[in-house]
């Protein structure tokens, strides 16, 4: 069974990719690498603490493969990872995989990485308003039929995920806008609606790109270069 590969669809400069399937293995793999699980970790469900080992498990892996070895992976108050001052990244994860995605801080200011599996109709109904607009929804549909919702919801959770750790501002999905879809290049054109801080002002456009791999998980990712 595979548990952790690197994705060739993430050849950028100075970045790594790691991907792990969320099993009984992912805990003896992390013992391997000598890690430790931080404290505040003993308050997590079963379940909940397998998808964090997993995907801690990917993001030290990745990290590993720009040089940068740590036993280690402490949480922030707001739950985001605290990141070696090398290393900029997000991790996301579904019930069965986790994902990571890591770059070389002197490159990259920010990455977020989001992993977005179908979802089913009655769900896709109570969430929609939540996410997203009519027009964005139909915009979206228009082009990509199968996949409008996971990507919207997918592409904006990746941009708050890159854009957090820069502007430490929340924001609601509403907050930021689809514009564009280009189904051809795989990327989705996002526009803010709210202002988050200096260079990150009302209008700003971010594109994130995405990919529908073979289980119809929608996978988008928006690196913020320097």
């Amino acid at each position: 069974m595979q548990h952790t590969e690197l994705m060739t669809a993430f050849d950028f400069p100075d970045t790594c990719y790691m991907q792990s399937n969320i099993d009984d293995t992912v805990t003896s793999q992390l013992a391997d690498l000598g890690y430790q699980l931080p404290p505040g970790t003993v308050r997590f469900s079963a379940k909940r603490l397998k998808e964090f080992m997993a995907g801690r498990l990917c993001a030290i892996r990745a990290m590993a493969g720009l040089n940068v070895h740590t036993q280690t992976l402490e949480i922030n108050t707001d739950r985001s990872p605290v990141w070696p001052n090398e290393i900029v990244g997000s991790i996301s994860h579904t019930d069965s995989r986790a994902i990571a995605l890591v770059g070389d801080s002197r490159v990259y200011r920010s990455i977020g990485v989001d992993l977005q599996p179908a979802v089913d109709p009655d769900t896709r109904q109570e969430l929609r308003s939540i996410i997203m607009t009519e027009v964005e929804f139909e915009l979206v549909k228009a082009m990509l039929h199968l996949h409008a919702f996971e990507l919207v919801f997918s592409a904006k959770e990746t941009l708050f995920k890159a854009l957090y750790p820069l502007t430490k501002c929340f924001f609601e999905f509403h907050d930021a806008q689809v514009t564009a879809l280009n189904t051809q290049r795989h990327y989705v054109d996002l526009r803010l609606l709210k202002t988050l801080g200096s260079g990150f002002e009302e209008g700003t456009s971010y594109r994130v790109h995405y990919l529908i791999d073979q289980d119809n998980e929608v996978l988008s990712y928006l690196l913020i270069v320097r």
